[in-house]
């Protein structure tokens, strides 16, 4: 039978709507349309005000109900619903579509406003209808809706469930017309043909709840490929055209992968499906708590169950291949699979216990990701579907994610479904397993195996290996099991056109320190941390990392790294015209925050503390002084980018401290002037990678080469940790506050800590 909406009066004005999509019924359905509504049948969609709200409708026929493949849906007597019109931009759907930046691995997630994500009506206008329906499952059917997997059916029927369908109408149509567009399109949700009734343009949306099997992460992510240096070994000479690097981040995870974590979710869901072509149809599935306030997972079951995780270490070579060129990927491949196994081995188990961390359930049941979705308070984007409604298998994969198992509408064969970057979980995922390869080491004309051959692949933790070329590895010292870690290298990010041409981001400076088994070392690095000016939360990862410390067995890394927006921050002191400074001020407080740092982290060592018979000995005005001296400068301004006559700075410092120890004294004030002129390098980095006023790219070769000098002339090498400590306390300086992340694990079997400080 048709619908008929009623447009009250002698039913002279009613609409009678047959041919429908998923509507047709043997009852009559009679649906009541409110007085706004009904004034307006006459006028065109264009023409209609603005509403405030939706009218509402009510049902007037008694109960009916619409049974498609294993569910009923119903509808009851009183108001059941409301029809809108949408205009041109307005939003149909708005939500969160990445999980918020996170601190301690979600459990004091804070939402990034940045996140937030809509659907709107474009250009186009809408008719929106909404009926409130009950759900109930088939049981004749066998379908698993009443078990551990699929719709939750409510007993008492009493519980309805939002269907909204947003039908894309003609702004010239009269609101009668569009209404019984509307009307005869509606599309129920769940059943097998709901993608074939649903119409390029249009747009379903529907609440349930459930406890769906979900799955994410069907390949190992790896998102970004870095070209960089460290202190000890030379940048790469490389050619001005470097090879081409794709990043396969972007790439949407197929149901070809082997699945990476599955587990079973019970909450409130919405979903939200459309099709933009008569082969191709998409869905978002949400978890809004606030959807059914009525709804509970129970008190015996915790909200995510039976987490799985089986990251492959075989994928990893295969994705090094299909990233890196030519011989240079089919090397790595190799080390990957071969000499690097034991790295790749605890990559995986670092990933592992991460995941795992958020999935096992703490708190009376809760996991570390409920926690983070439920902390929202909206709308969280999990999966983020595209079907291939043609594919031979779509039908299977189909039914399977009507039940409620996406893990198993995945796994089908030529099921035709891919999750697309973006959702939340495979947000989660990549922020949890994607590689970052690291390239030291020097490199010839040509990128090829000979390159490869002679280095090694190295897991530096936090998911990054680094391929290092084994005569540029000398920062790691390791006596007796005792093992002292400081890098300081710049990265550079390439990434490649359609047309072959190389793209280079700004660079960032990292500095990572790790202690294994090297109490003393492991404090100096907590002393850091402590002292990094970075509030209550960085206090209390002071406290987790000092107890690692203090366990004495397992490894401690703190890894800071500085974009150059950061280090755009930084200021220094500058000449004028006639040679005089302009902002010594700005030199005065780099070199305090230099001495400073030395003298917490080298305390009691003089002069490596910068003090001789008292602190302020080695001051900048010690240091300014000794400069000139050096420079025989006249006037007396100190020209901190010439070293100047040794030997004239050495007769400076006998007189001035009439000391045995001036070749130090002299060393460690020079370690004074680099660490000055690198506040400067770091000042301008961000025109580095930068196209120019003119609209030239620059070479890979001029921007490796830029920083090959500043790493080899710039860098105060003796003193690399008070270098990164200092360069915190002036980020502070500048108002920068750094994002935090951890404590993660490091890699099994050597449980520790890992934290990253970022400044961005």
């Amino acid at each position: 039978m048709s619908i008929t909406l009623s447009a009250g009066g002698d039913g002279s004005n009613n609409i009678n709507i047959g041919a429908l999509a998923d509507l047709e019924s043997s009852e009559r359905t009679l649906l009541g349309l409110a007085a706004e509504t009904v004034a307006g049948l006459d006028m065109t969609i264009a023409s209609l005000p603005p509403a405030t709200a939706p009218s509402k409708i009510n049902y007037q026929s008694g109960n009916n109900s619409w049974t498609l493949g294993a569910y009923t849906f119903g509808l009851s007597g009183g108001v059941c619903g409301s029809i809108q019109v949408i205009q041109p931009g307005k939003d149909l759907l708005t939500y969160t579509k990445t999980f918020a930046t996170s601190i301690g691995d979600g459990l004091n997630s804070t939402t990034n406003k940045a996140n937030t994500a809509k659907k709107d009506s474009g250009t186009a206008y809408y008719l929106a209808v909404e009926l409130d329906l009950s759900l109930g499952a088939n049981v004749a059917a066998k379908v698993p809706a009443l078990g551990p997997i699929g719709i939750t059916a409510k007993g008492s029927g009493s519980t309805t469930f939002a269907v909204r369908f947003c039908k894309q109408v003609a702004g010239a149509a009269l609101l009668r017309d569009a209404l019984a567009q509307a009307f005869a399109g509606f599309v129920l949700p769940l059943h097998p043909q709901t993608y074939q009734s649903l119409q390029p343009g249009d747009y379903l949306f529907h609440q349930i709840d459930a406890t769906l099997n979900l799955a994410f992460g069907a390949t190992v992510g790896v998102n970004q490929v870095f070209l960089s240096g460290e202190s000890k070994a030379a940048l790469p000479n490389a050619p001005a055209a470097a090879p081409s690097v794709t990043l396969s981040g972007e790439v949407a995870v197929n149901a070809n992968g082997s699945l990476g974590v599955s587990f079973q979710y019970t909450n409130s869901f919405e979903a939200l499906l459309w099709k933009t072509d008569g082969s191709t149809g998409h869905l978002h599935l949400y978890a809004n708590h606030s959807a059914d306030p009525t709804f509970t997972a129970g008190a015996t079951a915790a909200l995510i169950l039976d987490p799985k995780v089986n990251l492959s270490t075989v994928n990893l070579g295969a994705l090094a291949q299909q990233i890196l060129p030519g011989d240079t990927g089919a090397e790595a491949a190799k080390l990957l699979s071969g000499a690097g196994q034991s790295e790749v081995t605890s990559w995986v188990n670092d990933a592992q216990t991460k995941i795992n961390s958020w999935l096992q359930p703490f708190q009376q049941g809760k996991t570390a990701l409920e926690v983070t979705i439920d902390a929202l308070n909206d709308r969280m984007l999990l999966l983020d579907v595209t079907f291939d409604l043609k594919a031979v298998g779509f039908p299977s994969a189909w039914k399977q994610a009507v039940a409620g198992d996406f893990q198993a509408a995945l796994a089908q064969s030529n099921g035709g479904m891919t999750l697309d970057p973006g959702s939340g979980l495979e947000d989660f995922h990549h922020q949890k397993t994607d590689v970052t390869f690291n390239f030291f080491g020097k490199f010839q004309a040509e990128w090829s195996s000979a390159q490869i051959t002679n280095s090694s692949i190295l897991y530096a933790g936090n998911n990054t290996f680094k391929l290092v070329d084994r005569t540029g590895y000398q920062e790691i010292t390791n006596v007796n099991g005792s093992g002292r870690e400081i890098d300081l290298y710049f990265t550079v990010e390439a990434t490649s056109s359609a047309a072959g041409g190389l793209t280079l981001q700004p660079p960032e400076l990292h500095v990572l320190l790790r202690a294994t088994k090297n109490p003393k070392f492991g404090s100096a690095i907590a002393g850091i941390l402590s002292m990094a000016e970075t509030g209550q939360t960085a206090s209390q990862l002071f406290s987790q990392f000092k107890a690692a410390v203090d366990k004495g067995n397992s490894p401690q890394t703190l890894e800071m790294v500085f974009s150059a927006n950061a280090c755009g921050k930084v200021t220094y002191a500058t000449k004028n015209p006639d040679g005089t400074l302009a902002n010594e001020d700005a030199d005065t407080a780099n070199y305090n925050a230099f001495a400073y740092s030395c003298a917490q982290l080298n305390a009691g060592s003089s002069p490596g503390d910068f003090s001789v018979s008292s602190p302020m000995d080695m001051n900048y005005d010690c240091w300014r002084d000794w400069n000139v001296a050096c420079n025989g400068a006249v006037p007396a301004i100190p020209l901190r980018r010439d070293s100047g006559n040794v030997t004239a700075g050495l007769a400076w410092v006998n007189t001035h401290f009439g000391s045995l120890d001036a070749q130090n004294i002299n060393a460690y004030l020079q370690e004074a002037s680099d660490f000055l002129n690198l506040c400067e390098d770091l000042q301008k980095l961000s025109t580095l990678g930068v196209s120019s006023p003119s609209g030239h790219e620059p070479s890979w070769l001029s921007v490796t080469t830029e920083l090959g000098d500043i790493v080899h002339k710039d860098v105060p090498s003796d003193l690399l940790a008070p270098t990164a400590y200092a360069l915190t306390k002036l980020m502070f300086m500048a108002g920068a506050q750094p994002s935090l992340s951890g404590p993660a694990q490091n890699p099994s079997p050597e449980p520790g800590i890992a934290i990253t400080l970022r400044y961005a």
